[in-house]
């Protein structure tokens, strides 16, 4: 019976420092995940920062695209009103009073009265394509402004520079929005 006791606390010995060693591990594998954690806490918060920052630096180019648009409008309908215009037979070049014009002039001169209306229909297209364009733009700033503003309700736990930024961006689209429509 003594040997067997003796047996017993050896064995009881060693499952103590097996259980120790076991110890050892878990707690260096805790302390190594909540230092994994913490990194990456750090760089989700990099990362939406950036996001963030890319998301006004793309509003920012969309309302100078856009606005860019606007000003080239002006100049592109007033060249196609120019062309137009060039186009039209004068008054005191009408066919109908010069018997020496061939045929083949008059000819050309109705093709160049059709195309006029082909113009008419690429400057349509372009009003359209402009139109369009600042409709989806007003549309996909929308959508970006809602998704601030769920991101903000999900998760108010993150840092308060965080939720300044998103305010503060929120702000200033509201803000080019109103000059973009100006």
């Amino acid at each position: 019976m003594a040997s067997e006791i003796d047996l017993l606390r050896q064995e009881n010995t060693r499952l103590m420092a097996e259980n120790a060693e076991f110890k050892a591990k878990y707690d260096e594998a805790k302390d190594e995940i909540t230092k994994l954690r913490a990194e990456l806490r750090n760089r989700i918060e990099e990362l939406e920062k950036a996001r963030i920052d890319t998301i006004a630096e793309n509003t920012r180019r969309d309302v100078e695209n856009t606005r860019r648009d606007a000003e080239n409008a002006e100049p592109k309908a007033r060249v196609a009103k120019l062309e137009e215009d060039s186009t039209q037979p004068r008054k005191d070049s009408s066919p109908a009073k010069s018997a020496n014009i061939p045929d083949s002039i008059v000819a050309n001169e109705t093709v160049s009265a059709n195309s006029k209306s082909s113009e008419e229909k690429i400057m349509d297209s372009f009003l359209d394509e402009v139109n369009k364009k600042r409709i989806s733009d007003g549309i996909r700033q929308r959508k970006r402004e809602e998704k601030l503003a769920k991101m903000e309700t999900i998760s108010p736990e993150k840092d308060e520079q965080v939720s300044v930024d998103k305010r503060m961006l929120r702000k200033e689209i509201q803000k080019k929005q109103r000059e973009k429509f100006i």
